[in-house]
């Protein structure tokens, strides 16, 4: 099927104008050739059998053009096709009827078919032949060479059949230079539309490659700042943890008081720093990684759980309720941040829950290692469950209850993604929220 398909196709062109021309002429010598076997077969019997010989040879001569086109030459083709239906309107006029107003129809359809194949200029020639032909077979019907049966050889029919030729012929030479005005045209505005296309396509490479080279130099001096703001901001909380504890003298309850409140905000602030950091690392590309093989994570998912039990400490009515599995897998991938991950939900899901109940949940599914957080706060809404994977974006609500950078989430997702994992989340508005990440088991990956 695909073999034949090909073998009925146009040849090509480096020329789009030509591969245009030769795909409009194979679809006409095609037809030509349909509508010749059909008129052969028709011919073959009956009335008609006293034209079969005129159809057959009009068949060889377009199936003669066929070849010569699938050649490569598209000249020949177009100059014999319409010659091909002079001859047969000629013949239909020396055998049938005579010069009547069919030969209108007919000539005036081979003078469309060389303007379509030749250009606009080949109409007056061809309508020139149109009327040659009909003269030469009205000559030969006078001299008596040409017996139609029909009174149809007078002159005052040949004039005005002559004159509607030639009517017909200036109608397509005016139709057929506005066609080909009209593609000239919209060539022209498809090469300027490729033109824009290609330049806005190439501006818009530029500017996003320079996006990215902004935004990493961006993420670059954020890291950067961040790393020489920990410093400074560590000597601060170590000197005021000394003066807290008298290493430099005897200090009041009051000023003791004061300390604390300023080592707090000190830690709170080197945590957001913290935050910032890992974020522009992460986005950067620049966070290293401390893979290890065999990682358990039991130890820090008791970390994890006891920062739980701390946090909530202050709100005695919520419950906190530990589900782990006995046959936990062992993971591939850093300790450190795969604890980080789990203190930033354990975190964030004492901070939002005011009653009811915090549940975090490990389970070993099908070797691979699913952590999860349920608590029963005031949940997030569906259309906010993409957007605080976002950096520096809050909900409402976690504005309301516990402030912060909104960097907790977005840096959990791109840890556990970096350790080829997922993390999901399960919430409606009023209905509590779950967090669960997903890593590769060591087994499973093997095994895959």
């Amino acid at each position: 099927m695909t073999q034949a398909l090909q073998f009925f196709s146009p040849p090509t062109f480096d020329d789009p104008q030509l591969d245009r021309s030769a795909a409009t002429l194979n679809t006409i010598l095609l037809t030509m050739l349909g509508v010749g076997l059909l008129g052969l077969l028709v011919t073959s019997v009956g009335v008609y059998t006293s034209r079969f010989m005129s159809v057959l040879v009009a068949v060889v001569v377009v199936l003669f053009c066929y070849i010569v086109f699938k050649l490569g030459n598209l000249f020949i083709p177009s100059v014999l096709a319409p010659l091909v239906v002079f001859g047969l309107i000629s013949y239909q006029a020396f055998v049938g009827t005579g010069i009547n107003d069919l030969n209108v129809v007919g000539y005036a359809a081979g003078i469309g078919l060389a303007s379509l194949l030749l250009g606009r200029r080949a109409a007056l020639p061809a309508t020139a032949l149109a009327i040659a032909s009909l003269t030469l077979l009205y000559v030969l019907e006078e001299t008596g060479v040409l017996v139609t049966g029909l009174d149809s050889g007078d002159l005052d029919d040949l004039v005005v059949i002559s004159l509607l030729i030639t009517l017909s012929g200036v109608i397509l030479y005016v139709l057929m230079g506005n066609l080909e005005a009209t593609l000239a045209d919209l060539r022209d505005l498809n090469n300027t539309l490729e033109d824009r296309i290609a330049k806005r396509t190439e501006d818009l490479r530029i500017a996003k490659e320079r996006a990215e080279e902004s935004d990493r130099m961006k993420s670059q001096f954020l890291a950067s700042m961040s790393h020489e703001l920990r410093t400074p901001l560590n000597s601060i909380l170590t000197f005021n943890e000394l003066i807290a504890m008298e290493a430099m003298g005897p200090v009041t309850d009051e000023q003791v008081d004061f300390l604390h409140k300023s080592i707090d905000s000190g830690r709170h602030l080197l945590a957001l720093i913290n935050d910032v950091l890992d974020i522009t690392k992460l986005q950067s590309g620049m966070m290293q990684m401390h893979v290890e093989d065999g990682v358990d994570l039991r130890p820090e998912i008791d970390t994890a759980v006891d920062i739980g039990r701390t946090l909530l400490q202050d709100k005695p009515e919520i419950e906190l309720t530990v589900h782990i599995a006995t046959d936990l897998p062992t993971v591939r991938g850093d300790r450190r941040r795969i604890k980080q991950i789990m203190l930033n939900l354990v975190s964030n899901a004492c901070k939002f829950t005011e009653t009811g109940s915090v549940t975090v949940a490990a389970e070993n599914r099908a070797g691979s290692f699913y952590f999860s957080v349920t608590a029963t706060g005031p949940g997030i809404p569906p259309d906010q469950h993409e957007i605080i994977f976002d950096p520096f974006v809050q909900t409402e609500t976690g504005v309301k209850h516990a402030g912060g950078t909104g960097l907790g989430l977005p840096i959990s997702k791109r840890l556990v993604e970096a350790h080829n994992g997922q993390l999901h989340l399960t919430s409606d508005t009023g209905k509590g929220a779950t967090f669960t990440f997903s890593l590769p088991g060591e087994k499973a990956a093997a095994d895959v």
